[in-house]
């Protein structure tokens, strides 16, 4: 099940910052932070807990009950992921300038 951020949120970035996947956008003084479903695969494979989760001090990080995942399809999406960016950083060391 995929994460939401609720209005509660005090932006403080924590989740930000500590996430993993880079999947949360920074709100700022008119809106929370966003979560996004696409990236986030809920450190699946990562770490046992969620990171968000952890860090944030007013807990306004929820499940959101319309999006719903099995733990085998965010440990691929994380794995899908991982080796994009692996694939493209190692790509970049053989550019010459």
């Amino acid at each position: 099940m995929a994460y939401m951020i609720t209005e509660q949120c005090i932006n403080c970035y924590a989740c930000c910052e500590d996430c993993p996947m880079n999947a949360i956008t920074a709100g700022d003084y008119y809106k929370s932070s966003k979560i996004n479903p696409m990236l986030c695969n809920e450190c699946e494979g990562i770490f046992e807990f969620q990171a968000c989760l952890e860090v944030c001090p007013i807990n306004a990080i929820v499940p959101n009950p319309v999006l719903i995942e099995t733990k085998y399809d965010l440990y691929k999406k994380g794995k899908n992921i991982s080796e994009k960016i692996f694939h493209y950083n190692d790509s970049r060391k053989n550019i010459e300038v």
